[in-house]
Order: C-alpha cells, then sequence, then structure tokens
C-alpha cells in the first residue's frame, strides 16, 4: 500500500478534496453565491484606489530678528499670508522685553551715585 504524503484522509478514510466536494454539494446554491461574492467584493478592495488625500495647508517659516536682536519664527499661511503660528509667542517676546527692561532699570540704580549727600 502506498500512502500518499501531500493528501489528508479524515477519520473515515475520505480525503479532504472529496470532503468539500460533498461539502459544496450539501450547500445550498445561495450560499455558495454569497462566499464567491464576498471574495469578489474582497478582492475588488485590494485592486481599488485609496480615496484622495485631503488639501494639505501650504504654510512657508518665516525667520525674523527683532530690535532687541532676539530671533522668532512665523509660520505664515502661503494663500493668505496669515500668521499661523509664532515662535515663542508674542506674549511671552513682550513680557521678555518687559524683564530686560526692569533689569536695564536695576542695572541703572546700582550705578547712580548718590551726591546730594
Amino acid at each position: 500500500m502506498r500512502i500518499d504524503p501531500t493528501s489528508s484522509f479524515s477519520p473515515a478514510g475520505v480525503s479532504a478534496v472529496e470532503e468539500a466536494k460533498a461539502q459544496r454539494r450539501r450547500d445550498p446554491p445561495s450560499q455558495q453565491e454569497g462566499v464567491r461574492h464576498e471574495a469578489r467584493e474582497a478582492e475588488a478592495r485590494k485592486t481599488a484606489q485609496p480615496p484622495p488625500l485631503p488639501e494639505q495647508p501650504q504654510h512657508s517659516l518665516s525667520i525674523r530678528i527683532d530690535n532687541d536682536r532676539r530671533i522668532y519664527y512665523q509660520v505664515i499661511d502661503e494663500k493668505t499670508g496669515d500668521v499661523v503660528r509664532q515662535i515663542p509667542p508674542e506674549e511671552i517676546r513682550r513680557a521678555g522685553q518687559h524683564i530686560a527692561e526692569l533689569m536695564r532699570q536695576q542695572a541703572e540704580d546700582k550705578h547712580q551715585v548718590d551726591v546730594s549727600s
């Protein structure tokens, strides 16, 4: 007796291929069509083109130097010219300018000599 290693046998001695054929004969045609339809849909999804990406905003980066020689960056919308974002933000820049001014005033006050005595 020769054993074919590529075929499998069920416990009753029926090959897997024969069992599948028998199952197809037992299944109603509508169920078989449903499986085929699902397979066609799956194949169509694989080959279908992905939807187009939404339009990405076009931005440019502007590097600026203020009067106190501090660098800041602005992200600008190329369509409108509006500043989308600034790094550091304007509020932080103003706070830094106020702190620098206070430090200058304090340094000047230390160097003044009291000549009234």
